[in-house]
């Protein structure tokens, strides 16, 4: 059913999950159930999307990020690009090592088929070998303020690690995994003055992310001898045979990102109402000594100056070294940084980048500005304060 947004929001502020006030206008909500296949390399997916149209536009399609199509061949935009280095395509053929994502169906909130209308796009360029963008028309327009809930399954091939994401040998990092609606801008937003428009670029190299706010819901299987590292905060776990089932929660962010490997080892901290955790392979796991002081100090430094950090964790993944191109990134409530055990201890680069990706919680991951268009917004401001930060603690 389609739901005006101001009786969504009436009820968000009487009761929100679990007890978290409502800090944005929650466009896309997503509900979603994954497994793990570690023999297929692929994940499965079964997601529910609520979302709501922002504008005074009637909407008749929406458009989906298909970001690991990137991945498909060397012929997408992300390939052509050259974003790639050589030494992570090297024997990706023989390894089966190239990725994909395919929605098998997916009907709205009235059963009415909408994947087989859908078609890909090329936003940016007329690379027609990219399939990164999915434009899915819809049975009828989505109003002004309305809500549409749409319901889908999809299966994906996990590549093999590329920047930011992939697998290689038991170690997995999903970021920018799942299809993702784009971005409706309505009139009066950012560059639109007369109407409102869909920003969904192709997935390029050189670009991350520019999502709506919403509320994730996520429970994802995997083999029972592996340890999950995720966005959110765990709600329950549940065990089967030979997998366990884990469920994550967390509300008014623009993204989910989650990890796993049968090698991690989970320390723990606390700053004030916030849990901090660390996973890392055994040989690495006394760096959490480091990574937990000066993010306690990065936290301490900007509630001081811009205002407390509003989630109820956030975590740090520390790759091995055959996963090192998904170090330093930063996504909402998880960051993953990159550590050397031959690097003296008075080099701070685990620091370094520890305070530069956990300030990316506030630029861009609150104040959601778009990393791709504006990028002095998001590192720009990044590096500016990551600078005052190290100066202020370490000298």
């Amino acid at each position: 059913m389609r739901i005006p947004i101001l009786v969504l929001l009436f009820l968000s502020s009487i009761s929100t999950s679990y007890g978290q006030e409502v800090l944005s206008n929650r466009i896309a909500n997503y509900t979603m159930s994954i497994e793990l296949d570690i023999e297929a390399k692929k994940i499965y997916g079964h997601t529910q999307l609520e979302w709501t149209n922002p504008s005074d536009d009637e909407v008749p399609f929406l458009l989906f990020h298909m970001y690991y199509n990137a991945f498909k061949s060397s012929e997408s935009t992300f390939m052509q690009e050259g974003g790639v280095p050589a030494l992570l395509t090297k024997n990706i053929d023989n390894n089966c090592g190239w990725g994909w994502t395919h929605i098998k169906s997916m009907t709205d909130e009235s059963g009415n088929d909408l994947i087989s209308g859908s078609q890909y796009i090329q936003t940016d360029d007329r690379n027609i070998a990219d399939q990164t963008v999915l434009k899915v028309p819809l049975s009828s327009p989505v109003g002004p303020r309305e809500t549409i809930i749409i319901t889908f399954d999809w299966e994906a091939k996990i590549p093999q690690t590329m920047p930011r994401t992939g697998y290689n040998k038991e170690y997995y990092f999903m970021a920018q995994w799942f299809p993702k609606v784009g971005v409706y801008e309505p009139a009066g937003m950012r560059f639109n003055t007369e109407e409102g428009a869909w920003n969904c670029h192709q997935y390029h190299s050189s670009g991350e992310y520019y999502s709506d706010f919403g509320n994730y819901d996520v429970s994802i299987t995997i083999p029972s001898n592996y340890q999950l590292a995720s966005s959110g905060a765990l709600i329950d776990s549940t065990i089967h045979s030979d997998t366990k089932t884990y469920r994550h929660v967390v509300d008014d962010v623009i993204d989910f990102t989650w990890s796993a490997s049968p090698h991690f080892v989970c320390q723990t901290d606390q700053y004030k109402q916030t849990q901090i955790k660390h996973y890392s392979y055994p040989y690495k796991a006394d760096f959490s000594d480091r990574y937990f002081s000066i993010l306690k100090n990065c936290m301490q430094f900007l509630e001081d100056k811009l205002g407390p950090y509003p989630y109820p964790t956030i975590s740090i993944v520390d790759p091995p070294i055959h996963g090192l191109f998904t170090g330093g990134m930063e996504y909402p409530t998880l960051i993953s940084s990159l550590s050397f055990k031959f690097v003296p201890e008075g080099i701070r680069m685990p620091e370094t980048l520890v305070v530069h990706e956990f300030v990316h919680q506030y630029f861009m991951q609150m104040v959601a500005t778009h990393e791709v268009e504006e990028p002095w917004m998001d590192e720009g401001l990044t590096t500016y304060m990551e600078g005052r930060i190290l100066d202020e603690y370490l000298g």
